[in-house]
């Protein structure tokens, strides 16, 4: 027997549904744009940080990209052997390593930007520019809430 209040739930109107499956159908366009690049989304989150700010700890990067750390230490070391990013050890605290961006790294980042940008708006040409932008706001504005708590 169905319940009432079962019968009236619409899973296709759900909010985390929907934002679980508009999440998921980017992140395949961005792994797909990535992936013809020789990049992953963990790769592309600590290039975007490392281009962004200098130089980073590791437990920066994790705050920055919202990777589990366990995910971006395996990450760093495929990256660093690839020579998109380089790590040296601090001389006051041994334990930490500042990392940063080599020249590699920035020039396959600069590569990938325009694609990946472009790729990724494609789904969102059937707005109008208005539309767009109050989505944009919007969706923001709820991120922003989700934060104060």
């Amino acid at each position: 027997m169905v319940s009432k209040n079962n019968e009236e739930f619409e899973l296709e109107e759900f909010v985390p549904y929907i934002v679980s499956t508009l999440s998921r159908q980017f992140a395949t366009l961005l792994e797909k744009s990535l992936k013809e690049k020789g990049l992953s989304i963990s790769n592309w989150r600590v290039l975007l940080c490392l281009s962004k700010y200098e130089k980073r700890t590791l437990n920066e990067i994790v705050d920055y990209t919202l990777l589990p750390q366990s995910t971006l230490s395996r990450s760093l070391n495929r990256m660093e052997e690839r020579g998109l990013i380089s790590r040296t050890r601090r001389r006051n605290d041994h334990r930490t390593y500042d990392i940063e961006i080599t020249k590699v790294g920035q020039a396959t980042l600069e590569d990938t930007v325009q694609d990946v940008k472009k790729m990724c708006d494609e789904p969102l040409t059937i707005l109008e520019p208005d539309e767009r932008e109050n989505w944009l706001s919007t969706t923001n504005k709820i991120i922003n809430h989700f934060g104060e708590k």
